[in-house]
């Protein structure tokens, strides 16, 4: 906020205020107001559900928030409103206003790519990243599931929305489509939407029953869907919706989600015409979930070339420092000198957007890279909380903190990653590995380390030669061994270091060694 005027702000409010989003005399329109207000006058760290509902809205002065849940509901309506604004008509508006979940004092900063943003809203074709959100329907009459419905389906767009890469659109509403006519491919095109999400809620006794799928408006194909059932009985209705919605958030949204799998496909198999950048993003998620040296010339080539075509795209900034740094931990760097242009991207990136996930997340790896432990844990959790949804951040950023000896941290990380996405690539039973082996439960990390699945890194074959080792298995790790050596030819000279780089402490590097050792490899 620093770098904008009092002035700029107020006439970025009024802006918004006369769209069709958020009116000046509606409750949201009253909302936004008094809380822009109220921060201009430094007063950000007062606000409250009690004063927003009396000074705001207009309620009594026995307005009660603890049994009144207007103003939150509100909050999550001017939220929703705000990024449809500047997902359409707002798009290439100077200033953002933003709204985080879990505060009321909205935060100003320039909407640095707003022409990119007005240009990409309205997508040519739908192989876009985008997706609609019907509004869940309750198949029961009560009043109440409307109601847990709305909530659903309002939430679900506020955190899909924080995955940076896509378009979120929505709630859209049944009687509208219908009154229109429109089948699944009209939907597609007529909301510039590749996908549609809906859901419904039943009530059985005491536990919810909430059906969600996942629509593909090209081929009319049902790519997901799933049943969760919550007991209300046992929990709170809260906890029970903030459930639904990190999980369903997380399996469709995340890098490794069923939308990104489902377009990265598409790329691959040459079914659709994207623009650079996007098919670039796409190539990079390949690679990440796959780590073979094709796909990663394909990604860093597309991104080499999304990038020089547009400076200014921080997402594909940020993919391209990522993968270099990945190589750099996988060893293709052999001298280390990446981590310096790596360090120019990050810092490019978070320049251009400082809420870009995927540019923290760089800046995390940089961090992590040149042993600043301290560093990288507050940076971890700037990402974390940008959106903790997203699971393949989560769980990369699980496996390092493991590596820097935040043991429980990092396997609760790494956990919880894999639970809210059940898409997980092979990679992150590496924490699990580690565990295992470091608590001397060799048969176990074997196991998995047969899970990991990424013959290409040497990490793969290294770790299965260490547990066999262990195992006193003497065929299982001579395999392996020449597996890693086929892989990584100059390990026995250059093993002990590359290793450093991913396993951060020298206890990690010793007691792997002393499996590979055992397995019958020697390393200088």
């Amino acid at each position: 906020m620093a770098e904008l005027s009092k002035k700029e702000i107020v006439t970025q409010l009024e802006r918004i205020l006369v769209g069709p989003e958020i009116k000046g005399g509606t409750k949201i329109g009253q909302f936004l107001r008094y809380v822009t207000g109220q921060t201009l006058d430094g007063s950000q760290n007062d606000l409250n559900q009690y004063k927003i509902g009396v000074e705001a809205l207009n309620y009594p002065v026995d307005f009660d928030p603890q049994n009144n849940p207007m103003v939150r509901i509100h909050a999550g309506r001017l939220r929703r409103a705000l990024t449809s604004y500047y997902a359409q008509q707002g798009a290439d508006d100077p200033i953002r206003i933003d709204i985080p979940k879990g505060s009321y004092a909205p935060v100003f900063s320039r909407n640095r790519s707003s022409t990119r943003r007005k240009e990409s809203a309205f997508p040519k074709d739908l192989s876009t990243p985008s997706i609609g959100v019907m509004l869940f329907r309750s198949l029961h009459d009560a009043e109440e599931l409307d109601y847990i419905a709305s909530g659903i389906t309002e939430e679900l767009i506020i955190s899909l929305t924080r995955f940076s890469n896509f378009r979120v659109i929505g709630p859209l509403f049944r009687e509208v489509v219908r009154k229109k006519n429109l089948d699944l491919y009209d939907i597609g095109k007529t909301y510039k939407i590749r996908f549609l999400l809906e859901g419904t809620i039943r009530k059985r006794e005491e536990s919810l029953h909430i059906t969600v799928k996942l629509i593909d408006t090209l081929s009319g194909e049902n790519i997901w869907g799933e049943t969760i059932k919550c007991d209300v009985l046992n929990g709170s209705l809260a906890a029970c919706e903030e459930h639904i919605v990190n999980s369903v958030a997380a399996t469709i949204g995340d890098n490794f989600g069923v939308m990104n799998t489902t377009l990265s496909r598409d790329a691959l198999s040459g079914k659709m015409l994207s623009s650079s950048s996007y098919e670039a993003v796409l190539r990079f998620y390949h690679y990440i979930m796959v780590f073979t040296e094709k796909s990663y010339i394909d990604a860093l080539d597309a991104l080499e070339n999304a990038v020089r075509q547009d400076h200014n795209d921080a997402f594909c900034l940020a993919a391209l420092g990522d993968i270099l740094i990945t190589s750099y931990f996988a060893g293709y760097d052999e001298d280390g000198s990446v981590v310096d242009r790596v360090e120019e991207l990050g810092r490019q990136s978070v320049a251009l957007d400082p809420n870009c996930q995927h540019a923290r997340f760089t800046m995390a790896m940089i961090y992590f890279a040149r042993s600043q432990k301290m560093q990288f844990i507050s940076e971890a959790s700037h990402v974390l909380r940008i959106n903790p949804n997203n699971a393949n951040l989560t769980a990369a950023l699980g496996m390092h903190l493991w590596m820097i000896g935040e043991y429980d941290q990092g396997k609760n990380l790494m956990e919880e990653a894999m639970a809210l996405n059940p898409h997980h690539p092979g990679w992150c039973f590496i924490v699990s590995y580690c565990h295992h082996y470091r608590n001397g439960e060799f048969a176990d990390a074997l196991a998995d380390a047969k899970n990991i699945n990424l013959p290409e890194l040497y990490i793969d074959p290294l770790f299965r030669a260490a547990a066999y080792g262990q195992c006193n298995d003497v065929n299982g790790g001579k395999a392996a061994i020449n597996e890693l050596l086929a892989v990584s030819p100059n390990f026995r000279n250059s093993g002990r270091d590359i290793m450093k780089r991913l396993f951060y402490l020298d206890e990690h590097v010793e007691m792997l060694l002393d499996g590979l050792v055992k397995a019958g490899l020697e390393v200088s």
